[in-house]
């Protein structure tokens, strides 16, 4: 069962397909805006998957060198949503850790 979403789609394979579509259409307006410069600690990300809402709080970000691979530790303790993005005119990229807000439990 699927349940009822914004794009009014009644099938979950299609659903997450439209939801990764926008996902990565909203990822690219991110980055192009120079919006995921300005992110602070506590700043809230959301995802939506199969029509509910999940939202993250940045806990942690770091700058890594460009060089074709990051190495992400993760804390199997918690929920966390990764974003890595280059940083404009630099050899430089940068990692934003987010956790699971709690009422938001998957």
């Amino acid at each position: 069962m699927v349940l009822k979403n914004k794009l009014e789609i009644i099938d979950s394979v299609e659903l997450a397909r439209a939801e990764e579509k926008i996902s990565k259409k909203k990822a690219v307006e991110l980055f192009q805006s120079g919006y995921l410069d300005k992110l602070d600690m506590g700043d809230i990300a959301s995802i939506y998957y199969l029509g509910k809402k999940y939202d993250y709080k940045l806990i942690n970000y770091y700058d890594v060198d460009k060089n074709g691979s990051v190495q992400i530790i993760k804390n199997n303790d918690i929920n966390t949503l990764t974003l890595i993005t280059c940083k404009k005119n630099t050899d430089k990229q940068t990692v934003f850790i987010f956790e699971l807000n709690k009422e938001g439990k998957l």
